[in-house]
């Protein structure tokens, strides 16, 4: 079921059927960029995708440690680390599921975004199973964590995973009203490096200033574990949390080209916060035979990934490595890893918070080769076709464009999900 948080009406609601576009409304939807935004969304390519990694995890081995079942919530469970979450333990472990995400529909002038599609696809799979249940809504604010808890008490009972999967540019206060913006920018020192061009492929330098003490601050209200503490503090208070609770933050920390502006920048410092918040989780946590751990993922494309110096690049060609050498994960792969070593992880109030599931990433001999492959590289010159074509691949996919098996010249149905069907 789909659930539309909306002042404070909480309507619980089954999703419709994508449609088959036989309307007036049908029209060819093109992949289009603009820098590092993607304008369009594709539900065709979303429901292929979500279908096809639903498959792949279901033929994979049963995950252990994380019991049979299980009733998970997911923030930011609608695109990807979080929507393969979603999907591999729902398919891997018959799990019951929550999914909180702040997308948009589709209007007269424009589709749904990647996340609301997702979503849909996703309720089309499972329609019927009484299950899984999505909240369309901001995961920063109390209204939201409200009809988290009440939908979790109707329908669960509690939860015993928590997946902390948030990346956001703005968040309110919920206590003071107070609008923190996040930055991603270096700390001390200026930062240049160089970026690729989605438009072409093009490799300019990109210079950043450093942050203000304020601008960390900010970005540490916005980026920071307090979010995290509080939807702990309150699902606990509120007496949804199994005793037994294993909450899982993201996060991506990568190799040390990449630090002074990542983790060493603004972004890092607030991670560095994410880390201490789940430190002193986790001692509460343990007490009843719970745990929290700070997932540290490799590095993937995403939209706002590659608007930071350097990424893009980086990923390109770390990917394609990656690839040659056997080792490359797709979101849906790394996750299902991330997952069993999750199940295997001790429970203490002095077990290591850091779960690493970038490793494979950070080798010697793949940070070698990619540094070596960068060396070369210059402003003004245009990044090669096949590390440019994966890239650009492998962002259209996160909104259904480039996917295998779909027709991109067959209309579809524009305002599919613009409106609300009856409760």
């Amino acid at each position: 079921m789909f659930l539309k948080i909306q002042a404070n009406i909480n309507q619980f609601i089954e999703a419709p059927t994508m449609t088959d576009a036989s309307n007036p409304n049908a029209r060819v939807i093109p992949a289009k960029t603009k820098g590092f935004i993607s304008i369009n969304s594709h539900p065709t390519g979303c429901s292929v995708t979500v279908n096809e990694w639903a498959d792949r995890a279901k033929s994979k081995p049963t995950i252990a440690g994380l019991g049979s079942a299980p009733k998970a919530l997911i923030l930011g469970g609608t695109t990807g680390y979080g929507l393969a979450t979603r999907v591999v333990l729902t398919e891997n472990l018959g799990a019951s599921t929550i999914s909180v995400g702040f997308d948009a529909a589709a209007s007269e002038s424009r589709p749904a975004t990647a996340g609301w599609y997702n979503t849909y696809a996703f309720h089309n799979r499972y329609a019927g199973s009484g299950k899984h249940f999505s909240l369309n809504g901001d995961a920063f604010a109390q209204e939201t964590r409200e009809s988290v808890v009440k939908l979790i008490k109707e329908k669960f009972g509690k939860i015993g995973i928590f997946v902390y999967s948030i990346a956001a540019p703005r968040r309110k206060d919920p206590t003071t009203g107070t609008v923190y913006s996040s930055v991603l920018k270096p700390v001390g020192a200026p930062y240049s490096g160089l970026t690729v061009e989605l438009d072409g492929g093009k490799l300019s330098l990109a210079s950043l200033q450093p942050a203000s003490e304020e601008e960390i601050a900010n970005t540490t209200k916005v980026m920071g574990g307090e979010d995290l503490q509080l939807w702990v503090d309150y699902l606990k208070e509120q007496g949804v949390a199994e005793d037994n609770l294993k909450v899982v933050a993201y996060t991506y920390e990568g190799p040390s080209l990449s630090w002074p502006v990542y983790k060493d920048g603004t972004i890092g410092k607030a991670k560095d916060d994410v880390k201490a918040k789940c430190v002193s989780i986790n001692r509460d946590l343990s007490k009843a035979g719970g745990m929290a751990r700070v997932a540290y993922l490799q590095a993937t494309v995403t939209q706002a990934s590659l608007a930071i110096p350097t990424v893009p690049l980086y990923v390109s060609i770390y990917s394609k490595v990656m690839k040659e050498q056997g080792l490359f994960e797709d979101n849906l792969d790394h996750v299902y890893r991330m997952l069993q070593l999750l199940g295997k992880e001790p429970v203490g109030p002095e077990t290591d918070v850091a779960l690493r599931v970038d490793d494979r990433e950070l080798q010697v001999k793949i940070q070698s080769e990619v540094t070596s492959r960068m060396a070369g590289l210059q402003s003004g010159t245009v990044l090669d076709a096949n590390y440019f074509a994966a890239l650009r691949g492998a962002f259209l996919n996160l909104f259904g464009f480039e996917i295998t098996g779909v027709d991109y010249s067959a209309a579809v149905d524009t305002l599919f999900g613009k409106e609300w069907p009856a409760a």
